[in-house]
């Protein structure tokens, strides 16, 4: 009981503690991309995702945030409200087909710098088409990929 007035009390003094914003869609835009040496063309859309749950669809392609942490954003930390650079986000997305070609799956994703130092990409297994999730070094955003089939 006391807990939970305490935790009450820190929340209502500390609004924006831990508060995720909005997704946001930065940019859409079709690149080229040597996937397993092989040059493929991707749509792609610049994605932010601030928690679980969301999901953004494009090309018969839907993301979905299965859990996500970011710890470079204001978050509870003891009786605190900080933040933690050093530790990398991460994010598991589920990616499902709206048309039934290719079978769920969930790709998993680190981000931000620092602490990591190179981009970051996972891609499912399925041939045709290829969805995928990427972070560019610096970048605060990921993209979403599908192939153009």
């Amino acid at each position: 009981m006391l807990l939970g007035v305490v935790a009450g009390a820190f929340f209502f003094y500390h609004p924006d503690c831990g508060s995720p914003g909005q997704p946001n869609v930065s940019n859409h835009y079709t690149t080229l991309i040597d996937y397993q040496s092989s040059l493929r063309n991707f749509d792609a859309y610049n994605y932010t995702f601030t928690r679980t749950q969301q999901n953004f669809n494009f090309d018969n392609v839907t993301f979905t945030t299965l859990a996500f942490s970011d710890p470079s954003k204001p978050h509870v930390i003891g009786l605190n409200c900080g933040t933690d650079p050093s530790i990398p986000g991460q994010m598991i997305v589920g990616i499902t087909s709206t048309n039934g070609s290719f079978p769920a799956q969930t790709v998993t994703l680190q981000f931000n710098s620092p602490p990591l130092a190179s981009d970051q990409g996972s891609f499912t297994s399925n041939a045709n088409p290829i969805a995928g999730v990427v972070w560019h070094l610096g970048d605060p955003y990921v993209v979403l990929l599908v192939s153009a089939s």
